[in-house]
């Protein structure tokens, strides 16, 4: 098989890392070179200064501080809906403060406009927070190849043969399970 027949068969949606990575660089390469979004928690050290309308945690937040509502995503585009209105919070001044409609306030976001805080799914959700969980399953099982079946520390002439028994010993745990 070639390269281009890897790239093909290999497109993941989402790149799943730790806090260390949290560069603002890697969310747009990620966007516009590989279709994919990065699911990455926010480094405080590595962020200076909420942006208005987002809080430290990477959520979008209204005027008053209260998280917004997903209502979706449109090939990119996220709409956003009023809080108050979806019955999530109470809203000391209500919807009417922010917008004149009985539907309160519904907006759109652009993912590629700033990929690290507006992604889909939306930072703080059970489904964002089950994605990262993917991550750490991974690292865990890393842990138990490397603790319970010495991968740490092979003794193989060649990396050809490193990889070979890397692939029979993960198929022997797939096995068991």
């Amino acid at each position: 098989m070639y390269k281009e027949d890897y790239e093909e068969l290999f497109k993941p949606s989402y790149y799943l890392m730790d806090a260390g990575y949290d560069k603002p660089e890697l969310y747009q390469a990620f966007y516009e070179k590989y279709n994919g979004q990065g699911i990455i928690p926010i480094n405080c050290r590595n962020t200076k200064i909420s942006l208005e309308g987002i809080n430290f945690e990477g959520q979008l937040v209204c005027a008053m501080n209260h998280l917004y509502v997903y209502g979706g995503n449109d090939n990119g585009t996220i709409r956003i809906l009023c809080p108050h209105t979806c019955g999530k919070c109470s809203c000391e001044r209500g919807s009417n403060w922010c917008t004149s409609t009985l539907s309160g306030y519904i907006g759109k976001v652009k993912i590629k406009d700033n990929p690290r805080f507006i992604s889909s799914p939306f930072r703080g959700t059970e489904s964002y927070k089950k994605l990262y969980n993917q991550r750490t399953s991974v690292e865990r099982t890393f842990s138990d190849l490397k603790d319970n079946y010495s991968l740490d520390n092979l003794r193989v002439p060649t990396m050809k043969k490193q990889k070979y028994l890397w692939i029979f010993v993960v198929l022997l745990c797939l096995r068991q399970d």
